[in-house]
């Protein structure tokens, strides 16, 4: 980097300070300290990689995943459940297919008949881009997205009479639980519709989709304006 050193005459004639240079008077300091104030405000800000909203493909079925900060207040129930840590993976499926193993005539029950439905809630011990999932997309919803995004996760948990959560049975992987779900499963409501669903909510511009594929790819052509610690993430618009 060039350095411009300013150079010091010493003028032996003057023998008495220069009275004409005065310091900057009040309003120019204000002016001076609010520019400054300008120019740190116009500095675009970074979400926090910490806020990122997760998805997460595995194989045809797809799963949202939030930091373990998002959860209070509508999902802080979870913690009376599974582990306290970093972050939580949702998915929603058919109860019968979702639990076992992916049989073809199971799907075609899952698909052609309405059923039950199930919610799969993980809890990582990682940020998802350290596990080994093949494909994973990163958004960042405003504050009131957030809000109306876990607000409609904590809906999806069928209750009691007395407002408890009805678990089901353990999960597929790590710490994991099977919970009771509202509404039903079939062709017209499959686990990628339910999750283009909540990311609407989100506030991503997302159409209905069947497949896991169509899903990533409709998140991936987002633009990738916002910080999202692993990822590049997909800054979502506020008036969605």
């Amino acid at each position: 980097m060039d350095w411009c050193l300013p150079v010091l005459i010493w003028d032996r004639s003057v023998t008495e300070p220069d009275t004409t240079s005065t310091a900057p008077s009040g309003d120019e300091l204000m002016k001076f300290l609010l520019a400054i104030a300008v120019l740190i405000l116009a500095v675009p800000a970074h979400a926090d990689p910490g806020e990122s909203l997760l998805v997460v493909r595995h194989r045809w079925h797809t799963g949202l995943v939030i930091p373990a900060g998002k959860l209070d207040p509508h999902l802080r129930f979870l913690r009376d459940h599974l582990p306290d840590t970093g972050y939580y993976e949702f998915g929603w499926g058919d109860a019968d297919f979702y639990q076992h193993n992916n049989s073809i005539p199971r799907l075609l029950k899952a698909l052609f008949w309405p059923t039950d439905s199930v919610l799969h809630v993980v809890a990582l011990e990682r940020h998802p881009a350290q596990l080994p999932h093949k494909d994973l997309a990163a958004l960042c919803p405003e504050p009131d997205h957030w809000h109306r995004l876990t607000r409609a996760l904590a809906a999806d948990f069928q209750r009691n009479a007395d407002g408890t959560v009805r678990t089901v049975g353990p999960g597929l992987y790590g710490a994991s639980l099977f919970f009771q779900a509202e509404g039903t499963f079939w062709l017209g409501r499959t686990c990628n519709r339910w999750s283009s669903e909540r990311l609407r909510q989100a506030g991503a511009p997302i159409r209905g989709v069947l497949t896991a594929g169509g899903l990533m790819r409709q998140l991936k052509a987002l633009p990738a304006t916002c910080n999202a610690g692993h990822l590049n993430g997909r800054r979502l618009p506020e008036n969605n």
